[in-house]
């Protein structure tokens, strides 16, 4: 099981965002500077996908094995590579995946949905509900809404959320 959560994006990193006049998250740090940014976002949400992942081992018996991208570090390591290792980690490791609430604001979750999708892995939000791909992309459409309307980048989110549908539309055939 994979446990999906915001980490350097999301909802918290986008009020900072709109609080210090910044259109996205790589802005954000760059600006807070690390100091700033890790006890502002990144230890929180560190913190808070850590919960969401325990609380998955306790509601799945405690025999599955949940993994978490959050306490996982690579400072050296550009996004683009840090979503690659995930994104093999996912298509090769995991039978199911987890959203926690808010992952719709998510660059990184939104991207975790795509992949779910394309590989056919059964997706279920935080309450273990499952979540479809139709219910998903409307999600993530109104947080790009929601997103432009405060002036927040989201070319990064809109490139996952065409991947997802064009999976689903493939998938589908």
């Amino acid at each position: 099981m994979y446990a999906s959560s915001e980490l350097t994006s999301g909802r918290r990193a986008q009020r900072l965002q709109q609080e210090h006049n910044v259109p996205n998250h790589v802005s954000l740090r760059d600006g807070l500077g690390p100091d700033h940014y890790h006890t502002l976002l990144w230890s929180l949400n560190v913190a808070e996908a850590v919960r969401f992942a325990e609380e998955l081992r306790t509601r799945l018996g405690g025999a599955a094995v949940v993994i978490s991208p959050a306490p996982f570090a690579a400072p050296s390591w550009p996004q683009s590579a840090y979503l690659a290792f995930w994104e093999n980690v996912i298509r090769t490791r995991i039978t199911a995946v987890y959203f926690n609430d808010g992952w719709e604001y998510s660059t990184g979750c939104v991207f975790e949905f795509a992949i779910s999708t394309e590989v056919g892995l059964p997706t279920f939000d935080r309450a273990a509900r499952q979540l479809l791909v139709s219910e998903a992309s409307q999600s993530v459409r109104h947080a790009i809404t929601e997103m432009q309307a405060n002036r927040l980048e989201t070319s990064a989110i809109r490139a996952s959320l065409d991947r997802l549908e064009q999976a689903a539309s493939s998938s589908s055939r």
